[in-house]
């Protein structure tokens, strides 16, 4: 027969009723919970990252007003230098004792001061069409028109007894002279036009006539 210390038995007893507590714990009901009232949506807030700016694409202006206008400014300095070396070379004739020389020297010296003003005419134009001013190219046409009927005058006082002294064709050199001056004058008008016929010149309203 085994007999139980009176300690054992009391720690028996003890871990008897904690177990019996616990079970007793588990069996009763949970209580729920109302919660009443209604839902309420709640908006969440948007977060700015940095404001969003829209891209515009901006097309480079051409350079081409810029370039022919350099060319037309430069054209109107050589023209203005041919003719003040034109009246150089008038005072020259006029001094000499060339026959007919004070009927060539006025010729050199009034058709050198015209040359004189139309390389400053160019020259002033051709700073329009560098600051991109459409009456620039316009005024350019006109010198380029004025100086190609001037050329067909000049040739046209070539006499012809000195063409055949010098074993030319009167009819050929005129024929070529004037065609020559009208090819030539043909291209620089189209070559001044240039700043007008690109799409981005950005090119201003001015005009001659409207």
């Amino acid at each position: 027969m085994i007999h139980k210390s009176p300690r054992l038995a009391k720690a028996m007893e003890e871990k008897e009723d904690f177990w019996g507590e616990v079970e007793s714990s588990q069996n009763q009901a949970i209580p729920s919970v109302m919660i009443s009232g209604e839902p309420q949506n709640v908006a969440a807030t948007q977060q700015m990252y940095g404001a969003q700016q829209q891209m515009i694409l901006l097309q480079q202006p051409s350079s081409a007003p810029k370039v022919i206008g350099i060319f037309v400014i430069i054209y109107g300095a050589i023209s203005a230098i041919a003719g003040l070396l034109g009246l150089f070379t008038g005072a020259f004739v006029s001094n000499s004792q060339v026959v007919g020389g004070d009927e060539l020297s006025i010729q050199l010296v009034l058709f050198s001061l015209l040359s004189m003003g139309f390389g400053i005419g160019f020259i002033i134009t051709g700073v329009q069409i560098n600051n991109r001013k459409k009456i620039g190219v316009q005024l350019s046409w006109i010198l380029i028109a004025l100086s190609l009927v001037l050329g067909i005058l000049q040739t046209m006082l070539t006499s012809t007894d000195d063409l055949e002294a010098a074993g030319f064709d009167s009819g050929a050199f005129y024929a070529l002279q004037i065609g020559g001056q009208v090819v030539c004058n043909a291209i620089c008008g189209l070559l001044v036009a240039i700043p007008l016929m690109v799409s981005n010149s950005m090119m201003d309203d001015s005009s001659l006539w409207g």
